[in-house]
């Protein structure tokens, strides 16, 4: 006689399945549409992002390679074109985000913050600094990931800044970020941030970290959910 578990694990997969065509039914599946090496900077991709000109309705991805951003427009899937590319410091690691009409972006391999102007594509994308901040030895000039939301920005991971936990930046004057303050906690490689409240991966053995960032200048834990 075979195990009830076995039916119990049958039957919940032909649900799966039968749901899941549904929603393909009704949505659209995923659908692979192109792929796009650039072609400056080296093929090694570590982090995009995205942005549409709202005046044009053109749309655009932003491209973290080894040595620099690729700005590739597509509008057309199938004629997708590097319209600007920025060089910066080498490295397997660059993120990025987007504020109004503003790129911005961070590599371990150093540099600090690139802000980058998108308002002049698709003729151009233009470097407007290299953002660096700095307290007395501690400094931004290497950051591991960034997120940006409501008008700020959180650096994570700035290897310069033991222990590398989370900076924040007010991005009212967008070319001109201001410090407001740190959870300096621990460790946090990535972070994501809904109304006042911040979303940390603790990567090193202490899990996820839920912050009240309501004070930017005065961020607080609220509670840590560990894991395996």
């Amino acid at each position: 006689m075979k195990s009830p578990k076995l039916y119990i694990v049958f039957l919940l997969l032909v649900l799966f399945c039968s749901n899941s065509q549904s929603v393909a039914q009704a949505t659209g599946a995923v659908r692979y549409l192109g792929h796009f090496i650039p072609p400056q900077g080296g093929s090694y991709i570590s982090g995009c992002w995205g942005w549409t000109d709202t005046t044009t309705g053109r749309e655009y991805a932003i491209v973290g390679s080894y040595c620099g951003t690729s700005f590739v427009e597509i509008t057309d899937v199938n004629n997708m074109v590097e319209r600007d590319f920025i060089p910066g410091v080498c490295s397997s690691w660059r993120e990025l985000q987007v504020h109004e009409n503003y790129a911005y972006n961070v590599s371990e391999g150093g540099g600090g913050v690139q802000i980058m102007d998108l308002s002049y594509l698709p003729d151009s994308v233009h470097l407007v600094k290299s953002f660096t901040y700095s307290q007395g030895s501690k400094n931004i000039n290497r950051g591991h990931t960034l997120h940006i939301k409501d008008g700020y920005m959180y650096l994570n991971g700035c290897a310069n800044w033991s222990p590398g936990g989370i900076l924040i930046f007010s991005l009212a004057d967008p070319i001109n970020p201001l410090y407001k303050g740190e959870f300096a906690g621990n460790y946090i490689h990535d972070c994501f941030v809904r109304n006042d409240t911040i979303y940390g991966a603790a990567i090193y053995g202490v899990g996820i970290q839920i912050i009240n960032s309501t004070s930017k200048t005065n961020p607080q834990l609220l509670h840590t959910i560990s894991y395996s």
